[in-house]
């Protein structure tokens, strides 16, 4: 009758742990219930790699701030193998040179080329030329 007693007892205080464990476990309704965000759908503008070739020191970052500010996705800032471009250049490095186009009428310039290579991670590289602050005004 003891043992039967002291399993009763123990039993009562396993299920009553379950039940305080279960109530601490559970949050009200509401807590799960956030705020949704909604996010505008933005179109894809190009990943784009822009490469001082003016050597002017920041040149790269002010054309990146210029072209972030018009929408499009600057992924790459650096420098170019040369510092000797007189003018930028937008080099579209996909077939389809509408992106390119693109950078090319924001940053008010004709000088735009095709080259491809197959190794490129980038639709457009934008060598930036000494004439860069006429480009982002």
């Amino acid at each position: 009758m003891k043992n039967f007693f002291i399993l009763i007892l123990l039993a009562s205080f396993i299920g009553a742990l379950i039940i305080i464990g279960s109530m601490i476990a559970v949050e009200k309704p509401e807590v799960f219930m956030k705020e949704t965000k909604t996010y505008q759908n933005v179109p894809h503008l190009g990943s784009i790699e822009l490469l001082n070739g003016c050597g002017v020191d920041g040149a790269a970052l002010e054309v990146a701030n210029y072209l972030r500010s018009k929408g499009f996705d600057v992924k790459y800032i650096g420098n170019a193998p040369e510092w000797n471009y007189s003018s930028t250049l937008i080099v579209s490095r996909i077939k389809d040179t509408a992106m390119a186009s693109r950078v090319a009428s924001v940053l008010k310039t004709q000088k735009m080329t095709l080259i491809i290579n197959n190794n490129t991670l980038y639709d457009v590289t934008v060598f930036i030329g000494s004439d860069y602050k006429e480009r982002i005004q």
